[in-house]
Order: C-alpha cells, then sequence, then structure tokens
C-alpha cells in the first residue's frame, strides 16, 4: 500500500488594501567607519546621510484569492 499526499498551495484570501504607516521626515544617517581592506580599498570614514522625505502613508493593493488543496491518493 502506498500512499502519496500532494498538497498544492496558492495563496489563501486577502482581499481590500493593506496600508502601511509612514512617517519618516528628515533624514537618514547611517554610521559609516570602515577603515581596513575588503579584497578592494576600503577607507570610509565619517557618516553617509540619505534624504529622507516620506510623509504619508503607502498602500500596496491586495487581492490573493485561491485556496490551499490537498490530494491524497492510497493505492
Amino acid at each position: 500500500m502506498t500512499t502519496t499526499t500532494v498538497t498544492t498551495a496558492t495563496a489563501a484570501t486577502t482581499t481590500g488594501a493593506t496600508t502601511m504607516a509612514a512617517t519618516t521626515t528628515g533624514a537618514t544617517t547611517m554610521a559609516a567607519t570602515t577603515t581596513g581592506a575588503t579584497t578592494t580599498a576600503a577607507t570610509t570614514t565619517g557618516a553617509t546621510t540619505m534624504a529622507a522625505s516620506t510623509t504619508g502613508a503607502t498602500t500596496m493593493a491586495a487581492t490573493t484569492t485561491g485556496a490551499t488543496t490537498t490530494e491524497t491518493t492510497t493505492t
């Protein structure tokens, strides 16, 4: 007797929109202190500043409809 179980997974049911809060105003500063060598020469001392002006909300459309089907065949 052989039991074969095949599970096919499709995304579940997500209908609507997913909203992520976004309130980043100002600047994001990453510390940078890499002194030495990394296969290539590396001499970065100081700070790297990236401009950040993200105010409001980011909405991602979400329309995932499907199901998870499990088939079991016993021979």
